[in-house]
C-alpha cells in the first residue's frame, strides 16, 4: 500500500487488508488529528484498505 503524508512524504507497507482505524493505530497516528483519503474521497475509520490502495493522510489543523 502506498501512503502519502501531507507533511512527511511517502511510505510503502505490505498488508492484506486492514481498516483505516487499525492502520492509524499501526502507524501511531491519532485519528482525531488526520483525515484519510483514497481517490479524493474521505474514508471512515471502518472502511477496509487493501495492498493495492494508494491513500493520503492529511494532518488537520485545529485551534481555538
Amino acid at each position: 500500500m502506498k501512503i502519502r503524508f501531507s507533511e512527511d512524504g511517502v511510505k510503502y507497507i505490505e498488508i492484506d487488508t486492514i481498516s483505516v482505524e487499525n492502520l492509524l493505530k499501526k502507524l501511531v497516528i491519532n485519528p482525531f488529528e488526520v483525515v484519510v483519503t483514497r481517490n479524493g474521497s474521505v474514508l471512515l475509520e471502518d472502511e477496509i484498505l487493501t495492498n493495492n490502495d494508494s491513500i493520503k493522510i492529511i494532518k488537520v489543523i485545529h485551534g481555538g
